[in-house]
């Protein structure tokens, strides 16, 4: 896991191997894959060779929205998720993320890395509410 790297989704081979290789979630689907590549906003994470994660990456206001993060394959267990948020903050240095109020392991993550819960908010798509939590660099 040295040679992490993030690499936006620009070829449709890479959007086909992310649809034979994803597990559906209800917040995150195989249309959703179609529809951040259509948009420019899907993204992989690399570690050497191999697709290990996707998410998508959305401008919101002034802010870097993170969402919609998904593990590809077998590999789980491997703090995937919290090396992403790391690269991410210190590329970026402000950082939106939304996750489900009941995701006890993801707000444990971004309380860790300094996020800060700002408030609950309704999707966009349906009538789930989510937490908001942003980095805005430490102090």
């Amino acid at each position: 896991m040295n040679n992490l790297r993030i690499m936006k989704t620009s070829e449709a081979r890479i959007v086909l191997h992310l649809l034979n290789n994803f597990n559906e979630k209800f917040y995150f689907s195989k249309a959703d894959i179609i529809e951040d590549y259509k948009k420019g906003t899907q993204f992989i994470l690399i570690d050497n060779s191999e697709i290990v994660a996707c998410f998508t990456l959305e401008q919101v206001n002034y802010s870097i929205h993170f969402k919609r993060f998904s593990i590809i394959g077998d590999n789980h267990g491997k703090e995937y998720m919290k090396k992403t948020l790391m690269i991410l903050k210190d590329y970026f240095g402000k950082l939106s993320v939304t996750i489900l109020p009941t995701n006890e392991k993801m707000k444990s993550i971004l309380l860790d890395q300094k996020f800060k819960f700002i408030e609950e908010v309704q999707s966009t798509r349906t009538n789930d509410i989510y937490e908001l939590y942003t980095y805005t660099g430490v102090k």
